[in-house]
């Protein structure tokens, strides 16, 4: 599978792998400045020079830092 990156975020997870490309979801204006809804839906990893789908599991793992979270909403909106 050929995935291209725009690089905008990249993140190492524990099993050493990069992730980029989050997708966040649950984005709700009303909720500032909590945004406790949002989560990160989606995102590319990078594995022997190759990018594919995160799996669930790394889905699950980005979504454990909350600040990271908090990020990536403020660079949706902002």
């Amino acid at each position: 599978m050929n995935i291209k990156t725009n690089k905008i975020m990249e993140i190492r997870l524990l099993s050493g792998l990069i992730a980029s490309d989050l997708e966040v979801d649950g984005i709700d204006t009303a909720d500032y400045p909590d945004f406790c809804d949002a989560a990160i839906s989606d995102a590319i990893v990078l594995e022997n020079g190759e990018w594919r789908q995160a799996t669930e599991k790394e889905i699950d793992e980005i979504n454990e830092d909350s600040d990271l979270v908090y990020r990536c909403v403020e660079n949706e909106l902002y």
